[in-house]
């Protein structure tokens, strides 16, 4: 995703410097690249919330398991969990 973003930024950037035309005419030109742009950034604000949340569960889970030998860490989180 972020090469993504990177590449489209560069994309119109590379319009605007290379070819000597203003914004509003690289937008023109490189439309796939705006949009690719606009809806990357859009969408990779609710992938890292995403992937934040995964990874505080592998966390959990992980930390579960060697702190409690005996226990399955998923049942030991999900009770946990709900006597907050």
């Amino acid at each position: 995703m972020i090469y993504i973003i990177v590449t489209c930024a560069l994309h119109i950037y590379f319009l605007t410097v290379g070819r000597n035309v203003n914004l509003r005419e690289a937008l023109k030109q490189g439309a796939g690249s705006a949009v690719g742009f606009s809806m990357s950034v859009v969408v990779i604000w609710p992938v890292l919330a995403l992937l934040s949340y995964h990874l505080r569960v592998c966390r959990d889970y992980i930390l579960g398991s060697l702190l409690n030998h005996d226990a399955d860490p998923l049942l030991v989180t999900r009770s946990q969990r709900h006597d907050d």
